[in-house]
């Protein structure tokens, strides 16, 4: 990731973080740990899926 794409997670990070605390009043300690697991989920699920791609590749000699 470049830099300007970091920013650019940082700040919607920040914006859904303060979203969901005006939402539902959690702590933002709780609302930041269920951000990271959802984006370690997504990290997870685009490794599986590119790897299932590339298995699916057609083998070259």
């Amino acid at each position: 990731m470049d830099t300007t794409s970091q920013i650019l997670l940082i700040v919607v990070m920040v914006i859904y973080v303060f979203c969901q605390y005006r939402r539902y009043q959690k702590p933002i300690g709780e609302l930041i740990g269920s951000l990271s697991e959802r984006i370690e989920a997504y990290r997870r699920d685009r490794i599986r899926q590119a790897f299932v791609e590339y298995r699916a590749r057609p083998e070259t000699e």
